[in-house]
């Protein structure tokens, strides 16, 4: 009896040797992905700036960038011409990454977008629409959701040179 007591705490011990160092190494792992995790959210802000700004020529500011397993959180986007006219603005922008097929899944909270139309009847959104086409399109399905948002028209042309005017717009 007293021999097999002796070998359970020495098997015990064994154990612990074992899974101690471990879970120790473990847990540094842990830390050291929460601190990588840390660091991409704090340099993604600048990043998305600096790309929105040389690619569409667009000035982008976020408040924070959160990163999930499938999915992207800009909290506060803003939006903003180069000249510095708002486009948009929302509570916060989620990004789900597709799975098992479904569409990429855009979500914004309490957004708010402003459209302008000049004299000409040009939009303020026109040159982002005329933006230059990659040489062979990737074909890529994505649905948007907004809730509780608002948009803003102005327009300074009269109706008739410009086409119709701008329709009821609604938000869920």
């Amino acid at each position: 009896m007293r021999q097999r007591a002796r070998s359970l705490l020495w098997r015990a011990g064994q154990l612990l040797l074992i899974a101690l160092p471990v879970a120790l190494l473990g847990l540094a792992g842990a830390m050291y992905l929460w601190q990588v995790k840390l660091a991409v959210e704090e340099s993604l802000p600048p990043a998305l700036r600096d790309y929105a700004r040389r690619q569409a020529q667009l000035d982008v500011q976020v408040e924070r960038v959160s990163l999930g397993w499938n999915r992207i959180l800009l909290t506060y986007p803003e939006v903003r011409t180069l000249s510095g006219e708002r486009l948009l603005r929302a509570r916060y922008l989620e990004v789900r990454l597709p799975a098992d097929g479904a569409p990429l899944t855009i979500e914004l909270d309490r957004p708010e977008v402003w459209l302008q139309r000049d004299r000409q009847g040009v939009w303020n959104i026109d040159p982002l629409l005329r933006q230059p086409r990659p040489p062979e399109p990737t074909p890529f399905t994505f649905r948007v959701h907004a809730r509780g948002g608002h948009s803003t028209s102005t327009t300074s042309c009269p109706t008739h040179p410009c086409g119709r005017p701008w329709g009821r717009t609604s938000s869920r």
